[in-house]
C-alpha cells in the first residue's frame, strides 16, 4: 500500500494546488496539496488504518475515547522551501477548525528519501523560545518513510524547511494528513 500510495501521488501531480490555511495568514505555509484524496479508495484505506491504530494513539496522548465524526484528509507534497510554521491545527476563533481533536499525519516518500529537513517540531504548550526548558522539550520528529504520528489538534508544531536540490515532484516529502474530529 505504501507505494502504491506513492504511485498514486505521482500519477495526479498535475492536479496538486498551493496549499492554504484556514486562517489565510501570509507566509504561515509554503506547499502543495491534492484534495481529491476525499473522493479516493485511499480516503477509506487511510480511516480503517486510522480506526485500528485509535485505541493506542488516544491512550499515549492521554486522552479517553471518543465516537469519531469527521475524518478530513490530505494529501501533502513538500519540496524544496517548502514548509509550515508554527501553528495550531485546532483555533477556538475559527468555526471551521474548532472541533478537531487529534491530528495525523502518515509519511511516504521514495527510498532512499531524496530530501532533508522537514520533520515535525511538536511544542510544549507554552512555548518560550529564549527559555531552556522549551528548548528542551520540543519534539522533533523526523518524517521517516510509512510512519504514522498523531498528537492533539491544540497542540503547537511546525514543519522544518525542506531542501529537496533535485526539486522534482517525486523527490517531496509527501503526508496523508488530517484531523478527526468527536462525533456530535
Amino acid at each position: 500500500e505504501n507505494r502504491e500510495l506513492y504511485a498514486y501521488a505521482l500519477e495526479n501531480a498535475k492536479h496538486f494546488e498551493a496549499s492554504k490555511v484556514v486562517a489565510e495568514e501570509e507566509g504561515l505555509r509554503r506547499s502543495k496539496v491534492f484534495y481529491q484524496i476525499q473522493n479516493s479508495r485511499w480516503r477509506t484505506i487511510i480511516i480503517d488504518r486510522l480506526k485500528i491504530h485509535l485505541p493506542y494513539i488516544l491512550s499515549a496522548l492521554g486522552r479517553s475515547e471518543f465516537a469519531v465524526g469527521n475524518i478530513e484528509i490530505q494529501l501533502t507534497a513538500s519540496n524544496d522551501g517548502d514548509f509550515f510554521r508554527m501553528h495550531a491545527d485546532a483555533n477556538t476563533e475559527l468555526a471551521a477548525i474548532v472541533s478537531r481533536e487529534i491530528t495525523y499525519v502518515y509519511y511516504f516518500s521514495k527510498e532512499p528519501r531524496p530530501f532533508s529537513g522537514g520533520g515535525l517540531v511538536i511544542y510544549p504548550s507554552s512555548p518560550d523560545p529564549s527559555n531552556y526548558e522549551t528548548i528542551r522539550s520540543l519534539r522533533k520528529i523526523e518524517p521517516r518513510n510509512n510512519r504514522l504520528v498523531a498528537f492533539r489538534s491544540n497542540q503547537l508544531h511546525e514543519l522544518d524547511l525542506v531542501s529537496s536540490p533535485t526539486r522534482k515532484f517525486e523527490d517531496s516529502r509527501f503526508t496523508v494528513n488530517g484531523w478527526l474530529h468527536p462525533a456530535r
